[in-house]
């Protein structure tokens, strides 16, 4: 159709089959050359043989919202509003030697229920059902086994390994890739952090209900021993299994003291790996302020770890006078290792005074350096007596603080 500005001379339409758009009708409205959809109606406006108007339901309903709204005045009662006005266009090409000028009014579509390989690039499908045909292409069968979105969607017809194909050249500049171009990181994945090492992350990771599923696939951080979140803001009706993470026992300090029909502003969860025993826990929770504590063993350490969370604009004086009751009561249960880690809602460039107070009350040390936030503060805070103890926090791709890691 390229000598004939992608107008078909023929177009057959079919009420519930497979169209595309073979123009750039509107780009900025996502009717873009190869959006796909079902045809739903044929609009006849007059006694004409053809139609006025070819309602498409494209596959993403972004598709088209724009000539929705600017069209609204042909919808009807049994048009749906998901659907698209698809109007005639009118384009002017040449043919012959003598480059005749010809002007053909149709409708910028063609069938796509089937189409060639070449023509997929670019879909997602949920299904598909391929065959390869006899000519051998380098990678075709890469582009065509990868549009849909689930392998149970594949459908491969007459499959022949021998019409499978790959360049050398791609093969030589995957192994380029992989061994001389890899990607230098600049901080240490937890896994490969040496296993000898006590592992722990912390992060506010902004309702752990929006962000269970990022938390339950990212292997960096289930390469930790504990998981520390905090502004989980989980209903106390929640059932745990709803953010079980496997290999993790999960340990919820859920605020309380607000209506279940409403997600409250913050709570801690603590996810520790089912190899680590934990001889005592404790959990303390009010609307400014939450602590959980675990005494933790394993086969060659025990610390004491504390998760806190200090809420923005709450009293400074009641939480030191707290911050300070608590410590008091964690040193003197036993001379193990003590790691408090939490988001304190006091920059440390700011609030420097109020550091020291609490490095002072908890006997240990304020190692996190650099700010922990996209606003450039330093909220989220690691103290600890352990002089083996390293801490370092990297950007998270779904929240304005930073993932804090700790080892020791």
């Amino acid at each position: 159709m390229s000598d004939t500005a992608n107008l078909m001379r023929e177009l057959p339409l079919a009420v519930n089959c497979r169209y595309q758009s073979t123009l750039n009708i509107d780009i900025e409205d996502g009717l873009t050359n190869g959006s796909s959809g079902l045809v739903r109606k044929l609009h006849f406006r007059t006694d004409a043989p053809i139609p006025s108007i070819v309602w498409l339901e494209f596959d993403s309903k972004e598709i088209g919202a724009i000539a929705r709204r600017k069209y609204s005045q042909y919808f009807t009662q049994d048009i749906k509003e998901t659907w698209t006005p698809v109007f005639a266009a009118k384009r002017t090409f040449t043919v012959g030697r003598a480059h005749t000028p010809v002007s053909r009014m149709q409708f910028p579509l063609t069938p796509s229920s089937a189409k060639t390989i070449h023509k997929c690039q670019g879909d997602t499908l949920k299904e598909l059902a391929v065959h390869m045909g006899t000519r051998k292409n380098d990678h075709s069968h890469y582009v065509a086994f990868s549009r849909v979105t689930n392998m149970d969607g594949l459908h491969i017809l007459e499959f022949n390994e021998m019409k499978i194909s790959v360049n050398d050249k791609v093969t030589d500049e995957m192994h380029r890739l992989r061994s001389a171009s890899t990607i230098k990181l600049c901080y240490t994945p937890m896994y490969n952090v040496d296993s000898s090492k006590f592992k722990i992350v912390f992060h506010n990771t902004r309702s752990l209900h929006h962000h269970y599923e990022q938390l339950h696939h990212d292997h960096n951080l289930k390469s930790a021993d504990v998981i520390a979140i905090c502004e989980s803001r989980l209903k106390t009706s929640e059932a745990d299994e709803t953010y079980a993470i496997g290999d993790y026992d999960i340990h919820r300090n859920d605020q309380k003291d607000v209506s279940d029909t409403r997600r409250p502003p913050h709570g801690l969860v603590t996810y520790i790996h089912n190899n680590i025993a934990v001889s005592h826990s404790n959990h303390y929770s009010t609307q400014n302020f939450e602590t959980s504590l675990f005494n933790i063993h394993t086969n060659t350490m025990a610390v004491k770890i504390l998760v806190m969370y200090r809420a923005p604009g709450s009293s400074r004086t009641s939480f030191m006078h707290k911050f300070r009751e608590i410590c008091g009561e964690v040193i003197t249960i036993n001379n193990m290792p003590l790691v408090i880690l939490g988001d304190f809602n006091l920059d440390v460039l700011k609030e420097k005074s109020t550091v020291e107070q609490m490095e002072l009350a908890s006997s240990c040390k304020q190692i996190v350096q650099g700010s922990t936030t996209t606003y450039g503060t330093t909220l989220d805070l690691v103290f600890t007596n352990c002089p083996t103890a390293n801490v370092w926090n990297v950007a998270s791709a779904h929240s304005d603080h930073n993932v804090i890691f700790c080892t020791f």
